[in-house]
């Protein structure tokens, strides 16, 4: 491989006679720079040389040939080959350094080498080399796309034919890796249409299995570099370590449809590890729930117990069941209906919000729906009386909103809720176990037992008045007793406060 270093060039240009020509600094109605009566015109250049002039804002007007123009491009090349994004912090367990480095060697060897026809063009490859390295960082491990001969002349002659068509494209700031990864993207996507008899015209969804290194060695390194460029931008499989983890020991499947990854699954041990929409958030598209469900099953494929795609892809099931029943009243905000169908048997109160059957502290599937005004959050603000238990394990907020009542059971454990604020009445049992509310708010009223055991962070009883059930308090809280109206295991209480004393 042959490095090509590329170093500037001092020109010395000739002070032009004043006459009365416009100065070649001024702007012209032609494509024609006037200089000492020689002409160096826009119109002759090609393609990738006219876009160099316009991409990088060239000097054009001091250039007398060709010759000058390739010369101040090598120099912006040079200027980039240089520049410390092309290194990594050095990386001796991932590797990801090296992965780095025989990519950029791959490109630099097609671009600049002597043996290459395009190393006569150096404003194709200043053109190319901006656009693969522009979002390389020193600091941050980023690779260029992998390097494939047939995608990059197929790329080279798609621009070059834009370019003969319309001359303006060359200001449209095209995007050459965009393009070009585009491209490979597609090359692998009906290389595997191909292989499973589908058009390649065909917008349907389909499935790609990339084998692991197990069941296919000898095409590990080219399986490696497809998941890669099939892999959706945001997920890590993009990342050279991260693809040959990936499929070291068992396939990768992409569902794909229109040319983009739709979903992502990795397996471990013959099983469902992890899957991910094209987002790369753990919240798999809703309506890709029955395509996924109809997957596991075809391949009779169990999901991990720790896997955090369970809670996902109940997430996404429930989702795309309420899509499915209300449409209408998820696109109006109509929030009865949509209680109606999540089975909450909403009642309107005086007051404009709602009593609810049950409450569970999850609907975070609504989020599903933000851009029409619908979410979790949007859903308990509304609530103000709940006619049974609620749960508030894994609650995500950090307020319990407008609700006042709660009239069965109330779990407040396993969240980061520090206060419950408004709630006045719970005619069940509290449970505070290891909770980390430390202010009860407005809450006079428990109608059931109270248990505040474990780690629970509460120091006082706040305006609490009545506990129907026994109190299961700890010394801090203990001393609170005497503002109790009535506990059902009062007695015990004072004696443990006595004990204490």
């Amino acid at each position: 491989m042959v490095s090509i270093s590329f170093c500037g060039i001092n020109l010395n240009y000739k002070k032009p006679v004043t006459s009365t020509r416009p100065s070649s600094l001024a702007p012209l109605k032609c494509d024609t720079i006037s200089f000492c009566g020689e002409a160096f015109k826009k119109s002759k250049l090609d393609g990738f040389s006219l876009s160099a002039v316009e991409k990088f804002k060239a000097p054009i007007e001091k250039f007398k040939n060709q010759e000058e123009l390739d010369a101040w491009a090598k120099t912006e090349i040079d200027k980039i080959l240089n520049d410390k994004k092309l290194e990594c912090v050095p990386d001796p367990i991932n590797h990801r350094t090296d992965s780095k480095k025989r990519i950029l060697e791959d490109w630099k060897e097609v671009l600049f080498s002597p043996k290459s026809k395009y190393s006569k063009n150096p404003s194709l490859g200043l053109i190319v080399l901006q656009s693969i390295t522009k979002d390389l960082e020193y600091d941050y491990i980023r690779e260029p796309a992998e390097f494939d001969k047939e995608t990059f002349e197929k790329t080279i002659e798609e621009i070059e034919a834009k370019i003969a068509k319309n001359r303006n494209y060359t200001k449209s700031g095209f995007d050459f890796a965009r393009q070009y990864k585009d491209n490979l993207k597609i090359k692998y996507i009906n290389e595997e249409k191909e292989k499973l008899g589908i058009d390649k015209d065909s917008k349907e969804i389909f499935w790609i299995a990339i084998p692991s290194k197990l069941d296919d060695p000898e095409n590990y390194e080219q399986n490696i570099k497809k998941l890669k460029a099939l892999s959706s931008d945001l997920w890590c499989t993009t990342e050279d370590y991260k693809a040959r983890d990936a499929l070291a020991e068992n396939k990768f499947y992409i569902c794909q449809k229109s040319n983009e990854a739709k979903l992502g699954v990795r397996m471990c041990w013959g099983q469902i590890f992890d899957v991910q929409g094209k987002k790369n958030d753990f919240h798999i598209p809703y309506k890709y729930a029955p395509i996924m469900e109809e997957f596991i099953k075809e391949h009779n494929f169990k999901i991990m117990d720790d896997s955090k795609f369970n809670y996902g892809f109940r997430m996404a099931k429930k989702a795309n069941d309420l899509w499915n029943k209300a449409p209408a009243a998820i696109k109006s905000c109509d929030w009865e209906t949509i209680m109606e169908h999540m089975g909450l048997e909403p009642k309107k109160l005086e007051s404009g919000l709602y009593e609810v059957k049950n409450f569970d502290c999850n609907p975070e599937y609504l989020d599903y729906f933000k851009k029409y005004g619908v979410s979790a959050k949007e859903l308990i603000s509304k609530i103000e009386v709940i006619d049974g238990d609620a749960s508030f394990r894994g609650y995500k907020f950090d307020t319990t909103y407008n609700i006042r009542e709660i009239k069965g059971n109330a779990d407040f454990s396993d969240n980061q809720l520090t206060k419950i604020d408004k709630i006045e009445k719970i005619g069940g049992n509290l449970n505070l176990y290891d909770a980390k509310i430390t202010d009860l708010g407005e809450l006079e009223y428990v109608g059931g037992s109270m248990s505040c055991f474990g780690h629970c962070a509460l120091e006082n009883l706040g305006k609490i008045k009545y506990i129907g059930g026994s109190a299961g308090l700890n010394g801090k809280q203990i001393a609170c007793i005497d503002q109790l109206e009535y506990a059902g295991n009062m007695e015990f209480l004072q004696s443990r406060k006595a004990q204490l004393n």
